[in-house]
């Protein structure tokens, strides 16, 4: 097709699977608003590109853990049964989780990924959290800030939950962890907190300057 015309799904699957003129390269969501094809669909492609939009907006419809859970209930009854009232506030009876969380995903990146380091309580965040991928980049220019104040190191944090570092896991009690080892010797003036923070982000992050890119 051309540029400028538009196909609708089954076109799609047709010219992918049954012609097999076309291959399904790359997704392109575009708006960020209108629904997304089923999880089979998007899993064709070697690349999907969405929005931060898409995760504010798919989050009420809560993560595919939580419709499991959900159409778990509504199979059973009230007796015994344990109410999720996150799902009950924030989730639609006739809304099924996003696509997105379907898909065991080889790589997500998250361009301007600095604002992964906000906050756990942030909607697409959180969402950005439910994403099954084997392995979580977040690609930005923006500086981080000073690690001179507590926020500098809360934000690191932060980017370790949305990277979702095995040492930093709940599951190894990481709050615990970075709150003893880097945070509180931080703030206490401790100098080997300096080369435990250089140590950890050595291992996990690429840095690349201008000169870099022109050579």
């Amino acid at each position: 097709p051309s540029r400028k015309s538009a196909i609708g799904l089954e076109d799609a699957l047709r010219l992918i699977q049954v012609n097999k003129t076309h291959s399904p390269l790359i997704f392109l969501d575009k708006a960020g608003t209108h629904k997304l094809p089923s999880a089979e669909f998007l899993a064709m492609f070697k690349l999907v590109i969405t929005t931060t939009k898409r995760f504010t907006n798919e989050w009420k419809n809560g993560s595919f853990q939580e419709e499991l859970q959900r159409k778990k209930s509504e199979n059973e009854t009230d007796n015994g049964i344990y109410v999720n009232y996150r799902v009950m506030e924030y989730s639609s009876a006739d809304e099924e989780a996003c696509p997105l969380l379907k898909v065991n995903w080889l790589r997500m990146i998250v361009d301007e990924g600095h604002s992964m380091s906000k906050g756990k309580g942030i909607s697409a965040i959180r969402f950005a959290s439910w994403i099954n991928a084997q392995r979580r980049w977040a690609m930005t220019g923006t500086p981080t800030k000073q690690t001179v104040t507590q926020d500098g190191l809360n934000n690191m944090l932060g980017l370790m939950h949305f990277l979702q570092h095995d040492f930093f896991s709940a599951r190894l009690d990481g709050e615990r962890v970075w709150k003893r080892h880097i945070a509180k010797s931080w703030k206490d003036g401790e100098f080997a907190s300096f080369f435990r923070l250089r140590s950890l982000l050595s291992l996990l992050m690429i840095r690349h300057t201008k000169l870099d890119i022109e050579e």
